[in-house]
C-alpha cells in the first residue's frame, strides 16, 4: 500500500488564509461613527450606547464564512428614563444601531437592549446589552456610566473600556449642579460578535471513512447548510478526501465536538477496514484547546496516524484540522 505523507505546511497556510478573511474596523473610524451617532444631545443628562454588528455566519460552501446580520429583538427600560431606539432591523455587518436615553432625576437610569441573529441557528439565540447611568455617582465615587452584556447565548457582546467617553453637556445644567457637576451626555460602544468553529477532517489514506455515530456537540450548535459528510472519500491521484463541519460556540462555557469514523474497503485496499477513529475537539472556557485529540485503533497490521491541529483564536474564529494518514 502506498504511503501518503501529510503536507502540514500547505494545510496550515491554506487555513490561515481563510482565517484572515475579515478585519476589524479601525479605532479612528469607530470614534467617528460614535461621535456622529451620539451628537444629537444638546443639553441635560443623557447616554448613548452604540452597538456594532461584527457577527460572522457560515455560508453554503464548506469552510465559508461571510458577514451576517442581527436584529433588535427587544428593549426593556429601567425606571426614571425616556428612551429612543433608532436601531435598524436587520443591522448589516459593520453597521450599528444606536440607542439614546434621556434619564430623569434618578440614580438608576438605563435600559436593556436585546439582539438576535437573522439566519438559523442564530435566529433563536440572543444577547443583551445593558446601558446604565448613575447620575449622582460623583457624590459616592461609584461607577457612573457602564455598558455590560447579559444573557449571552452563542452571540457575544464585548464592551472595550477604550470606547467609553464623556461630553461636557449644557452650561446651564452644569451651573445648576455646581459645585458638584454631574456627568453629562455619556456614551460608549458595544460589539456583537459570533464565535465560529470549523472542523475539517482530511483523509489521506487510500480507504474511505464512514461516520460511525451521530455528531455529538456540547456548548456548540451546528450549522447544517452544507452537505452532511457521512462519508469522506479516500485520498487518490494527489487529492485528499475532506469533510467540513460548522459550529457556533457558546463563549460562556466550555465547548466540545465528538466525531467517530470507521474505515471501509477502498478500491483495492482493505488493510484498514473496520478500524474506528474517535475525534474529540475540546475548547475549555478559558479558550485553551490542548485537550483536543484523535484516538486511533491499535493492534492492526498498519499503524494509523491521526492528529488535531487547532488554528485561530478562542475569541474569534477557530478551526480544528484533523489529519488522518498512515
Amino acid at each position: 500500500m502506498r504511503r501518503l505523507v501529510p503536507r502540514r505546511s500547505l494545510i496550515v497556510a491554506a487555513v490561515m488564509g481563510l482565517l484572515a478573511t475579515v478585519l476589524s474596523p479601525t479605532l479612528a473610524s469607530g470614534q467617528s461613527a460614535l461621535q456622529t451617532a451620539c451628537s444629537t444631545v444638546e443639553y441635560g443628562t443623557s447616554m448613548c450606547a452604540y452597538v456594532t454588528n461584527r457577527v460572522l455566519v457560515f455560508g453554503e460552501k464548506p469552510g465559508e464564512l461571510q458577514e451576517g446580520e442581527i436584529t433588535r429583538s427587544g428593549t426593556r427600560n429601567q425606571s426614571g428614563n425616556n428612551s429612543r431606539f433608532s436601531t435598524a432591523a436587520p443591522i448589516p455587518f459593520n453597521l450599528a444601531g444606536w440607542n439614546y436615553f434621556e434619564p430623569t432625576w434618578t440614580t438608576n437610569a438605563g435600559a436593556v437592549i436585546s439582539y438576535r441573529g437573522v439566519t438559523e441557528p442564530l435566529a433563536s439565540r440572543q444577547v443583551s446589552v445593558r446601558a446604565y447611568l448613575d447620575e449622582f455617582a460623583e457624590f459616592s465615587e461609584t461607577k457612573r456610566f457602564s455598558l455590560s452584556c447579559l444573557d449571552a447565548e452563542y452571540l457575544v457582546c464585548t464592551t472595550p473600556d477604550v470606547w467609553k467617553t464623556n461630553r461636557e453637556g449644557s452650561p446651564v445644567i452644569n451651573w445648576i449642579a455646581s459645585p458638584f457637576p454631574r456627568m453629562q451626555n455619556a456614551k460608549g460602544i458595544a460589539s456583537i460578535e459570533s464565535r465560529p468553529l470549523i472542523v475539517k477532517v482530511l483523509n489521506m489514506t487510500d480507504q474511505p471513512l464512514v461516520r460511525a455515530f451521530e455528531v455529538r456537540a456540547n456548548g456548540a450548535i451546528r450549522d447544517t447548510q452544507t452537505a452532511d459528510p457521512e462519508t469522506i472519500r479516500a485520498g487518490a491521484d494527489g487529492r485528499t478526501g475532506a469533510a467540513y463541519y460548522h459550529f457556533y460556540r457558546d463563549a460562556s462555557r466550555a465547548n466540545s465536538v465528538a466525531l467517530s469514523y470507521a474505515f471501509v474497503d477502498g478500491a483495492g485496499a482493505t488493510s484498514l477496514t473496520g478500524g474506528v477513529l474517535d475525534i474529540d475537539i475540546a475548547i475549555d472556557q478559558d479558550g485553551t484547546t490542548e485537550k483536543s485529540q484523535c484516538t486511533v485503533p491499535s493492534g492492526g497490521a498498519v499503524t494509523i496516524e491521526c492528529s488535531v491541529t487547532m488554528l485561530g483564536l478562542a475569541d474569534g474564529i477557530l478551526q480544528a484540522v484533523v489529519t488522518v494518514g498512515v
